[in-house]
């Protein structure tokens, strides 16, 4: 089984591949927003999330700063926190049976979340877990009809 995803997806494909190497076999993500590093918007649960007023009606709960209250709420969700695992980075590396295996991390630099996209890179860089990059796309933001998706199948598909 492997994982593709754009934006919150990519960061929900590189999340179950961290916690669960053993369930999937590879991961592709495209302009994810992986490390958390926001100013998160404090509503208490329970509050009424839609305006009263025939305004359109936008849940406020959409992003990651809208749903932690700060960062470090985060942390322990963060793919940055998880790639300095050192089981997490034994088993994408190939485990012990397969320590020259193809990388199982897939990134596509998108024009949303760039910054956090190469920071997670040099950060795999530092705990040495093979990944593949791609910055080609770096200029339009992740979405289903771009041409990264292409490159991200040929990249799960490889063997």
């Amino acid at each position: 089984i492997s994982l593709l995803g754009y934006a919150n997806g990519g960061f929900g494909a590189l999340h179950m591949l961290m916690r669960h190497p053993h369930v999937f076999h590879r991961a592709a993500a495209c302009d994810a927003p992986v490390l958390g590093a926001f100013a998160g918007v404090v509503k208490p649960w329970g509050v009424e999330s839609f305006p009263r007023n025939g305004a359109s009606k936008i849940s406020p709960w959409h992003t990651f700063g809208e749903t932690f209250e700060h960062a470090e709420m985060f942390a322990p969700y963060s793919v940055g926190t998880l790639v300095t695992c050192e089981y997490v980075r034994r088993e994408l590396n190939g485990g012990d049976e397969n320590p020259n295996d193809p990388p199982r991390v897939g990134l596509w630099k998108g024009a949303r979340a760039a910054w956090e996209m190469e920071a997670l890179r040099e950060q795999m860089d530092e705990f040495d877990v093979r990944h593949a990059w791609s910055d080609a796309f770096e200029d339009e933001p992740g979405a289903w009809d771009s041409g990264w998706l292409d490159e991200a199948l040929q990249f799960i598909a490889a063997r």
